[in-house]
């Protein structure tokens, strides 16, 4: 009798191979009408998943998430007119990037996008504090020419013709800072893992602007224009 295990083992071996290459065409069609796989609108705050398939409005998670609003997903602006006796002005931010900017009016002005807690301002006697310290945040910060303390976990501060005092703390990232031209400064720059450019360099003068900055992983450059 003919042996007919290797016709058997043949047929078995080509059904496999061929199971096997219908799976990979499929899942190469899925890959080509699903494709991206995520796609985020930044305009519209949409997610959309699998080329479509799922489409998600992030900002009902949020809403969903958070029923008492505390948490924010996009804008989160405002102005305040400061008195006269709110000599100081304090930030603090947990991540993201700030740029300071000075004006020549009494109004803190805030522009920021981000995703958190909303923001707090406060004031007391003296101070007046922004707080983005639960927050990821991207912002734009106009303030009066009023001694600054900015506090951030990670990211970058940009201070933008430097006015009036400083005192900036950040545990991971970069500080640049922008000197005005005819204006001197006390400089008091500290990096403990990361590069201190050479450039700023204190005046030996009276009437000196303090600046004091303090990273502990990252950069203290000077801001180009």
């Amino acid at each position: 009798m003919e042996n007919n295990k290797p016709h058997v083992l043949k047929w078995i071996i080509i059904g496999a191979l061929g199971s096997m290459g219908f799976v990979l065409v499929f899942i190469a069609v899925l890959f080509y009408m699903f494709t991206p796989l995520i796609k985020v609108d930044e305009t519209t705050g949409r997610v959309s998943l699998f080329g479509g398939a799922v489409d998600v409005q992030a900002r009902d998670v949020i809403t969903q998430l958070s029923k008492d609003g505390s948490f924010v997903f996009g804008e989160m602006d405002g102005l305040q007119k400061l008195a006269p006796e709110v000599q100081n002005i304090e930030i603090k931010f947990a991540a993201g990037e700030i740029r300071i900017d000075y004006s020549n009016t009494d109004e803190l002005n805030w522009d920021c996008d981000g995703a958190g807690k909303n923001t707090k301002f406060t004031v007391s006697e003296t101070t007046a504090t922004l707080d983005y310290s639960s927050a990821f945040v991207d912002c734009d910060i106009s303030l009066p020419i009023k001694p600054l303390k900015l506090v951030g976990l990670k990211g970058s501060v940009e201070v933008r013709k430097m006015q009036g005092p400083l005192d900036i703390t950040l545990a991971t990232g970069d500080v640049y800072l922008q000197p005005v031209e005819g204006k001197n400064y006390a400089y008091n720059l500290n990096v403990l893992e990361g590069e201190r450019a050479e450039v700023f360099v204190t005046s030996k003068i009276e009437g000196v602007i303090p600046v004091k900055v303090d990273v502990r992983v990252g950069n203290i450059l000077p801001l180009d224009e």
